[in-house]
C-alpha cells in the first residue's frame, strides 16, 4: 500500500554487469523486487524516487534501464489532470442532492372527502407553501391551526414533514349523517323497478309487501312510526331512520352489438422510443428525429425519481414508445364473434354479482345478421335495498 501511494515503476535492465547492478543497490538500500530474468536483460520494479539514484550505479555496471510502466497514486493523478472535472462530477451531484432533500417536493392529503385537493393546495399557497422552498420555513403550526379555523368540516387534523414530503392528514365531520339525524324522518326508497320478492323491517313502517310491483322512486319503509293511545287513536308520532332488508326482484334489459367487419392493428415489430424529463409540468425531450411510421401507438411510462426511496426529488422521466402497426381490413367469424359477446355478457354478470346482486335467470339470445351479431335479452336479479345500498346510490 505504501509503494502505491509513493508510486513506483516497471523497469527493464540490460547490461554486462546486471548482477552487479542489483548487488550494489541492495548496498545503498535501495530496494528492487519482482525480479525476472527476460532475454537479455531483466524486468524488475523500484520506487519511482529510487530511479535518479542509479544513475552513477548504471553508468559503473554499464546497465541500461527503461521504464516500462509508471504505476502508483502520483502517476495516476497526473494523468486525471485533463478529467478533474468529470471527477468533481459526483461531488457537485451529492451536493445537489443534499440541497434538495432540504426542499419540499410533494404534498400528501389523507382523509380528504369533502374538501377537495385543489382546495386544500390553494390555502397551502395563501400559507406561503410551495414546491422547492426550505423545509425549515413551512409554517405546520399555522397550517393546522388555519385548517381548523377556516373549514367547519374538519374537526382533527395533523401536519407533519417526512423527507421532502409534506404529509396532511385530516378527519372531516360527518356532515351527512348530521344533515340525516336533523331531518324529521328518513325513509327508504326504492331505487329501481321491480317485484318485492322478500322483506325484513328493522325500524320503520314498511309501506309495501311481498309479491308488491314497485317502481323507482317509491318509499319501502317509511321513516315515522305512529304511537296510538288506548283507544287505538294515533296520539304522537315518533320519527326514525327507517331500516330493514328488501329484495326486489328486477330485469336488467341487455342490449349488446358487434359488427363483424372491422379494423386491426397488425404490429411490425419496428419501434422508437423518446425519454423525457418532466421538471415542474415542462417536458424536457430527448429528441430522436422525426417519427418514420404512418400509423402508431403510443403508449407512456412514467416514474417519479427518489432518493434511497424517501427523498422524492422534483424530476419525473418520461419514457414513450412509438410503434408501428398497419391498419388491416378484416371480418369475425361467426363463432368468434359469438364468443366475444359471450364475454361482455360474463363481464356484466361479474359486474353484477360484485354488488352483491343475486342473478335469478338470464333470458338473452345471439341473433345475427349479414354485417353484424347482437345479443339481446334481459338478466332477472334480486337487488338488496338497505340503508348501506342506499346511501351508496347517494
Amino acid at each position: 500500500m505504501v509503494r502505491f501511494f509513493d508510486g513506483y515503476l516497471s523497469v527493464f535492465a540490460e547490461g554486462k554487469e546486471v548482477e552487479r547492478f542489483f548487488n550494489l543497490c541492495i548496498r545503498r538500500d535501495i530496494e528492487l523486487w519482482d525480479i525476472a530474468r527476460q532475454d537479455k536483460g531483466y524486468i524488475l520494479k523500484m520506487n519511482a524516487e529510487d530511479f535518479f539514484q542509479v544513475k552513477d550505479i548504471c553508468k559503473k555496471t554499464g546497465c541500461r534501464l527503461k521504464i516500462l510502466k509508471r504505476q502508483g497514486a502520483p502517476f495516476w493523478w497526473k494523468k486525471q489532470k485533463q478529467h478533474r472535472l468529470f471527477l468533481a462530477g459526483p461531488f457537485f451531484c451529492i451536493l445537489l442532492l443534499w440541497m434538495l432533500s432540504g426542499c419540499l417536493w410533494s404534498v400528501e392529503i389523507e382523509g380528504n372527502y369533502q374538501l377537495s385537493r385543489d382546495i386544500l393546495m390553494d390555502f397551502l399557497q395563501e400559507q406561503g407553501v410551495h414546491y422547492g422552498m426550505p423545509l425549515q420555513n413551512i409554517p405546520i403550526t399555522e397550517i393546522k391551526t388555519g385548517l381548523r379555523e377556516d373549514y367547519e368540516e374538519i374537526n382533527w387534523v395533523s401536519v407533519s414533514v417526512e423527507g421532502t414530503v409534506l404529509k396532511i392528514r385530516m378527519k372531516e365531520n360527518d356532515v351527512w349523517s348530521q344533515e340525516r339525524e336533523e331531518l324529521p324522518g328518513l325513509n327508504l326508497i326504492s331505487t329501481v323497478d321491480g317485484t318485492i320478492d322478500d322483506i325484513l323491517i328493522r325500524e320503520g313502517v314498511a309501506l309495501v309487501k311481498k309479491g308488491d310491483e314497485v317502481k323507482k322512486g317509491d318509499v319501502l319503509i317509511e321513516g315515522k312510526i305512529p304511537i296510538p293511545d288506548e283507544n287505538g287513536e294515533i296520539k304522537r308520532i315518533e320519527y326514525c331512520q327507517a331500516d330493514g332488508d328488501i329484495w326486489i326482484r328486477t330485469e336488467i334489459p341487455i342490449e349488446e352489438s358487434l359488427i363483424l367487419s372491422h379494423v386491426e392493428k397488425e404490429y411490425s415489430g419496428e419501434e422508437k422510443e423518446k425519454l423525457f424529463l418532466e421538471v415542474g409540468g415542462h417536458k424536457l425531450g430527448l429528441d430522436i428525429g422525426k417519427i418514420p411510421y404512418e400509423e402508431y401507438d403510443i403508449p407512456e411510462e412514467r416514474k417519479a425519481i427518489s432518493l434511497l426511496g424517501e427523498i422524492q426529488l422534483p424530476f419525473t422521466v418520461c419514457r414513450r414508445i412509438y410503434r408501428e402497426y398497419t391498419s388491416v381490413n378484416t371480418s369475425y367469424s361467426r363463432e368468434e364473434g359469438e364468443k366475444i359477446l359471450e364475454e361482455r355478457l360474463s363481464k356484466i354478470i361479474e359486474a353484477l354479482e360484485k354488488k352483491g346482486v343475486q342473478i335469478i335467470e338470464k333470458n338473452v339470445k345471439i341473433v345475427a345478421n349479414s354485417v353484424s351479431l347482437s345479443l339481446d335479452g334481459s338478466i332477472t336479479i334480486l337487488q338488496l335495498h338497505n340503508q348501506q345500498s342506499a346511501a351508496e346510490a347517494e
